[in-house]
């Protein structure tokens, strides 16, 4: 059964996400997402100024899915104290194995980003930054 989208910039990342998981990071372009997503170039564009704001935005999407992930078994841990750190180690060892393949895919791949882009660099360390902050 074909997804259905609330938005194209969802359709979009969706794509982003299939084509570094299929072909890796270097195969990561945005006419390989275009194809993949089946959008124009200004649908493209109209989400995403650049490869580097795609990317920012995958960074940002999986960095929020995780935190919902962790805040939802925090939520039901009625030992306050270590119960994040409880939540990060069940989510490492508790996570379906594709799913857990996907997000080392995605991290890979972002961290490959961050090596040549200094901006999503910048980005991933404030996201970074934010979570220890909370942890």
């Amino acid at each position: 059964m074909a997804r259905i989208y609330s938005s194209s910039k969802s359709k979009i990342l969706d794509a982003a996400e299939q084509v570094i998981l299929r072909d890796g990071p270097k195969g990561l372009s945005v006419d390989a997402v275009l194809r993949e997503a089946k959008v124009s170039k200004g649908g493209f564009f109209h989400h995403f100024a650049t490869k580097e704001a795609l990317l920012g935005a995958l960074m940002d999407r999986l960095a929020s899915s995780v935190e919902l992930q962790a805040a939802e078994r925090v939520a039901g841990d009625t030992h306050k104290i270590g119960r994040m750190l409880r939540a990060q180690i069940a989510l490492a060892f508790d996570m379906p194995p594709a799913q857990r393949e996907r997000i080392r895919a995605l991290v890979l791949a972002l961290l490959s980003a961050v090596m040549d882009q200094p901006r999503v660099a910048q980005r991933a360390r404030r996201t970074n930054e934010s979570a220890l902050a909370a942890a």
